[in-house]
């Protein structure tokens, strides 16, 4: 039987995320073409416990074996991060592996020793240089940017064959990089269609629905989606804000309390029960600032959000939405986070369009992301794989 080892630093594979998503989805996808599949989840060690004692939870459809894994630095890449580059080599030859799959750039670095048996496929998930420069304040020239691009450069360079989200994730890391990333497969992040089948249209006719799932990390713009919806209960107290998230609210605390807690909710839900919840709403909001995280990216929401016959509301820097985006018929499309009171009104039209139509735009956002499935995706990236072993 074929073998691939999927390397995947920084999973808790117990959390049920995006990241678990695109995990179990390339786990299945390798399995539908006959492979064994052992996934290696580098667990940092705050998790390790927690992730160890779910075990059971996991997907039985790989062999699963977790490492406590630190997010090693220029400092000390010389210590602990050649015993994982060891382990996982030991595990390729172990297993007789034909295909290692090693998620980010410091999973390419993780697991280049392992080309000596298997041929290497990086998979380039998002912007880590960017993300980091982002969420610590720093710029090009920070000494961790630079060992972050040093990581780049060499699993481009190590790497047989790459997976990038978008086309322009792969344009952005041959510009930080200055190399070529040839043999390049675009595998975007797609909603578990079959997760969704069973949503239904919304029938609360007295309340028009907005909302948002996810985490509140720092790119989601938690405050302009709350001003947003602030602007719009002014025009029309019908509006209701959906919160699904298990983030603490502390932060946006004083602007909830602006708008009421009659007017809104906050939860957390299983991870079954979230497409239910979902498409309890009228429209979902996936706004992003414009910077090369966020233009880059293929955020999981938003064919989730499609897939659950909910419109999203996005703005220019929101990933690949152009794919899936019908404007003013599946969502609305907004320049940026630095909104006009023309998208105001024009938000608020669309919104009353939508409840107006409910049924209609339901079967549209479903429709525009009937193809976009993981099977599919999963069946080119064989044919890319085998035509290139």
């Amino acid at each position: 039987m074929k073998r691939v080892l999927y390397v995947v630093p920084g999973l808790d594979p117990s959390y049920k995320d995006g990241a678990s998503n695109r995990a179990n989805s390339f786990i299945n996808c390798f399995k539908a073409d006959g492979y064994d599949v052992i996934v290696v989840a580098l667990t940092y060690l705050k998790q390790f416990k927690n992730a160890y004692n779910k075990k059971s939870t996991y997907s039985k459809e790989a062999k699963w074996i977790l490492i406590p894994h630190i997010l090693f630095s220029k400092e000390w890449l010389n210590l602990y991060a050649y015993i994982e580059k060891f382990i996982l080599l030991l595990l390729t030859l172990w297993y007789k592996c034909d295909i290692v799959l090693a998620d980010y750039s410091s999973g390419g670095v993780l697991a280049s020793w392992t080309k000596a048996r298997a041929k290497l496929i990086v998979n380039h998930r998002g912007d880590s240089i960017d993300e980091y420069i982002y969420t610590h304040n720093k710029g090009l020239d920070d000494s961790f940017v630079k060992t972050l691009n040093a990581r780049l450069k060499t699993s481009i360079r190590k790497a047989d064959m790459s997976i990038c989200v978008s086309e322009n994730l792969r344009k952005q890391l041959m510009e930080y990089s200055g190399l070529e990333l040839n043999n390049t497969f675009i595998y975007p992040c797609c909603a578990d269609i079959a997760r969704f089948e069973q949503t239904s249209c919304p029938c609360n006719k007295e309340k028009i629905v907005v909302g948002y799932f996810g985490g509140f990390n720092k790119w989601q713009c938690i405050d302009t989606i709350l001003d947003i919806f602030i602007e719009l209960r002014k025009k029309d107290s019908r509006f209701f804000l959906m919160l699904i998230t298990n983030s603490s609210t502390e932060p946006y605390k004083e602007k909830l309390e602006k708008i009421g807690k009659e007017n809104y909710s906050i939860k957390g839900v299983p991870f079954n029960e979230i497409p239910e919840n979902i498409s309890k709403m009228d429209a979902s909001f996936a706004l992003r600032e414009s910077r090369p995280l966020n233009i880059v990216s293929s955020p999981t929401k938003l064919s989730e959000s499609l897939a659950a016959g909910v419109p999203i509301i996005v703005t220019k820097a929101s990933g690949d939405y152009a794919e899936m985006l019908i404007d003013n018929k599946n969502g609305l499309l907004i320049e940026s986070i630095d909104y006009t009171a023309d998208d105001i009104d024009r938000l608020y039209k669309f919104l009353l369009y939508v409840k107006e139509n409910r049924k209609e735009v339901f079967d549209a956002c479903q429709a525009s992301v009937k193809g976009r499935t993981w099977n599919n995706y999963c069946k080119a990236f064989h044919k890319f794989i085998e035509e290139r072993l």
